[in-house]
């Protein structure tokens, strides 16, 4: 699985950088537009807007995972907390003014 995790993060990288460097040698802009607005960016500053929002969706979803696996760690050991008390339930004290013994 490691080994299949490699490859993939080898081939991400290369295509990554070869898109880097086609849109970086581009000078044509591209026009953008929607809903009334239209926006003529250059294709290195379309990547670099990409790579940002990739960043933003990895960092959210470690943070994710990082809580998720707190979370499971703090239940885990209360269950395990819970386990170890003893199971047998305790008497009542007895009544104030009230004996055990007639």
């Amino acid at each position: 699985m490691v080994a299949f995790g490699v490859v993939l993060l080898l081939v991400g990288l290369g295509a990554g950088v070869s898109i880097g460097w086609l849109a970086w040698q581009s000078t044509d802009g591209i026009t953008l537009g929607g809903a009334g607005l239209s926006v003529t960016v250059l294709p290195v500053t379309l990547f670099a807007a990409g790579v940002g929002s990739l960043l933003l969706l990895w960092i959210g979803a470690r943070v994710i995972g990082a809580g998720a696996r707190r979370r499971r760690a703090r239940r885990d050991e209360v269950r395990r907390l819970r386990s170890d008390q003893p199971r047998t339930p305790s008497a009542p004290p007895p009544a104030p003014g009230r004996t055990s013994t007639p």
